[in-house]
């Protein structure tokens, strides 16, 4: 696995294209709309409203729209239970002991469900800030208000900045993780059949299907939270997903081994495996944008039947080789350069039958 440093990150994101980078300008200007309203207003307790922003505010609509009516409810319930118990209970102990449960139940319910957590950690919040104090329904009320101001801004965030719906947009990401797959494949492969030379766009390209995949699969997460979501769509998505990554990671291995390419023999039919593989690729990604089912694989199991006794004959003559301490030959570079070839483009025919057998499920199900 080849490690990214956090700056290469920074840069793969640093672009509208990113949807980390649009949900980041999001936040930001949700913040500093918050930060102005409760300043010039002068709220109380107007820090709320900030974090209800931070905790509203997701990168997909759907878990906005989800997080915003747990955040919501949340919270109106709990700060209805807490004025209730601060009215009714008198006794220290008793409320400390309280305290401490909202907090363990709190904290144990965030996995399972938000909504129940935000109800004991509001409850857990305005005890201990109202306690003494003989005007609790007034810090509840102050608590309910800048949440729901919070969680406004945060949902109107996604309607005037960027406004999408993932089922919309997810299509398109598809069609260009996988277009993004074809260039990074294409580029790799030219070198191995010695029409480009190894260069830093390999690195750039293996950055932006990178890129293109996270995009595609931060849409799909979106997705599965929006209203009226397809189940039947859930599994080929993911499937195409799956592959896709796996696909990427099949051609890194590749580029990764470029360093110790030295283009000694050209490997036959290996023009012919890049020329089948290229124009799958688009058709898959045409299908997915247009919603029209792909045409049949080719026999690609073929091709690779005439690529594999090549590079089995290579590796016998430097067997014989080694018989008589024949050190650095050609064949012996050849061998070096195609000692991965085999595995890794077995690996990527495996990977796009599973990403058409997919895209077939996929446009089927719509």
């Amino acid at each position: 696995m080849i490690k990214r440093s956090l700056l290469s990150l920074l840069k793969e994101n640093l672009t509208l294209d990113s949807a980390i980078f649009r949900h980041a300008l999001r936040i930001g200007v949700s913040l500093t709309v918050g930060v102005i309203l409760y300043s010039v207003t002068n709220l109380p307790m107007g820090y709320w409203v900030t974090l209800t922003i931070i905790l509203v505010l997701k990168p997909n609509l759907g878990a906005t729209f989800k997080r915003f009516f747990q955040r919501v409810g949340g919270t109106i319930l709990g700060a209805v239970l807490a004025a209730v118990l601060l009215a009714t209970i008198t006794s220290k102990p008793v409320l400390d002991m309280i305290i401490l449960l909202t907090v363990f139940f709190g904290v144990s319910l965030i996995g399972f469900n938000y909504g129940y957590s935000v109800v004991f950690f509001s409850i857990f919040v305005l005890l201990i800030i109202d306690i003494g104090h003989p005007i609790s329904w007034q810090f509840a009320g102050f608590r309910v208000l800048n949440t729901l101001i919070g969680a406004g801004l945060a949902f109107a965030s996604h309607y005037f900045i960027w406004p999408n719906w993932e089922r919309d947009r997810l299509p398109s990401q598809l069609a260009t993780a996988l277009r993004e797959c074809h260039k990074y494949f294409r580029d790799v492969m030219a070198v191995y059949q010695g029409t480009k030379e190894r260069d830093s766009s390999i690195i750039s390209q293996r950055r932006q299907t990178g890129l293109a995949i996270g995009n595609a699969q931060a849409s799909f997460q979106g997705l599965l939270r929006e209203p009226q979501m397809h189940q039947e769509l859930v599994e080929p998505v993911m499937t195409l997903l799956l592959y896709m990554g796996r696909f990427a990671n099949a051609v890194t291995v590749l580029a990764v081994h470029l360093e110790h390419f030295r283009k000694t023999v050209p490997l036959p039919e290996l023009e012919t495996f890049a020329c089948q593989i290229s124009p799958l690729l688009e058709q898959l990604a045409d299908s997915v944008q247009q919603e029209i089912t792909p045409p049949p694989l080719p026999d690609l199991e073929e091709t690779l039947q005439k690529i594999q006794p090549h590079l089995q004959a290579l590796r016998t003559a430097r067997i014989e080789e080694l018989t008589v301490n024949q050190g650095h030959t050609p064949i012996r570079q050849a061998v070096i350069d195609y000692s991965i070839l085999d595995f890794e483009i077995d690996q990527i025919v495996r990977r796009l039958t599973a990403m058409h057998s997919a895209m077939v499920r996929l446009i089927s199900g719509k």
